[in-house]
């Protein structure tokens, strides 16, 4: 699934730990994640570098990557997810929140911020976009966002993302302390939504070859693939000799070439998403033939 263009710069507030994202003069920090209103999700310190997990057992689930301005929330049938937040954004440039849904059955929207009140229903084909409220530091405005599975038998996997000026957010300024320090043992994760694990493993992904920060550069995009075509190489060719053959094989050849007219586009401007988008498809294919070695079953 391309869930992969996620969510806003995001903070959260647990005692004196505070999550934070700045933004081009916007600073939201999350007060509260609470599970159908009331059953408030403590930030995982299970995982590290950057990545949070806010989850309740069977219920929705919110992962948090600051450093790319990005979140992406799972919804259960007739579950909601409220987000508490406060707002600073003393930003000349306009600043919005965008949300998306990934799943057919959409996803319904509450925001609140002072008097002011919206609502909709987000379908998969469009974007709901919100400004983020003018304030300075002294008066930092209070906001709530809500959202809930638009359909009553599946799951809806929602994308949000904090931008300006149509851009996702960049420049950014991040404080995090994961988890609340007087929790020991640290909290135990539930079992995770494949969504959310497909996340962690594209970080991870972003982690290994330096492609966590915004904005992203045609440089380290290339660096990137150049470096992961070539480790595929060398997997197929250890394969193959292993007696592995695999469709898989083809499939990465015709990857191989999609790079090679790929680079003859640079100057385009939807160059650096076409850069991201193939290296994200090298990236999963070959951890598919990674995984046809026996070794490794």
């Amino acid at each position: 699934m391309q869930w992969h263009r996620i969510v806003m710069g995001l903070a959260f507030l647990v005692g004196s730990s505070v999550f934070m994202q700045d933004c081009h003069g916007a600073t939201i920090e999350i007060e509260k994640v609470a599970a159908n209103s009331t059953q408030e999700l403590i930030a995982s310190n299970e995982t590290r570098f950057g990545f949070y997990v806010f989850a309740a057992d069977g219920g929705p689930q919110l992962a948090v990557m600051p450093a790319r301005g990005m979140a992406l929330a799972v919804l259960p049938p007739q579950t909601s997810l409220k987000i508490t937040s406060r707002i600073q954004c003393s930003s000349d440039e306009t600043v919005e929140l965008h949300v998306r849904a990934e799943t057919a059955g959409g996803v319904n929207v509450a925001s609140s911020c002072g008097q002011e009140q919206t609502s909709t229903h987000v379908t998969k084909e469009s974007v709901w976009k919100v400004a983020v409220p003018k304030g300075g530091i002294s008066s930092p405005g209070l906001c709530e966002l809500v959202l809930s599975s638009g359909d009553p038998t599946t799951r809806a996997v929602v994308v949000l993302e904090l931008q300006s000026q149509g851009d996702i957010c960049q420049e950014s300024s991040i404080e995090l302390t994961p988890g609340d320090s007087q929790l020991t043992p640290p909290r135990q994760l539930p079992e995770l939504y494949p969504e959310i694990v497909a996340a962690m493993v594209e970080w991870d992904w972003r982690q290994q070859d330096g492609l966590i920060s915004r904005p992203l550069s045609l440089e380290s995009l290339e660096d990137a693939i150049v470096r992961t075509i070539r480790r595929g190489e060398l997997l197929i060719a250890d394969l193959t000799e292993m007696g592995q053959q695999s469709d898989l094989f083809t499939r990465w050849h015709d990857l191989c070439q999609d790079w090679a007219r790929i680079q003859t586009q640079k100057t385009s401007p939807d160059a650096v998403h076409a850069y991201e988008s193939l290296w994200l498809k090298l990236r999963a294919l070959k951890r598919q033939i990674a995984f046809l070695n026996p070794d490794l079953v």
